[in-house]
């Protein structure tokens, strides 16, 4: 939570108003909780699957 409010203060000194949180892997809920708490959203999945040869 002190990263996030850390982001929030910065964002607002500097007027950002959009912030990228990419590439957290879609089951690792202690990150994605916080981002989706604060309104991000899920715009792209990216997966890996496997196949034997």
């Amino acid at each position: 939570m002190a990263v996030i409010e850390e982001l929030q203060r910065l964002c607002a000194d500097h007027s950002i108003e959009e912030l990228e949180a990419g590439w957290v892997l879609e089951d690792n809920l202690p990150m994605r909780k916080p981002i989706e708490m604060f309104g991000g959203k899920i715009y792209k999945t990216h997966r890996v699957y496997e196949k034997r040869l």
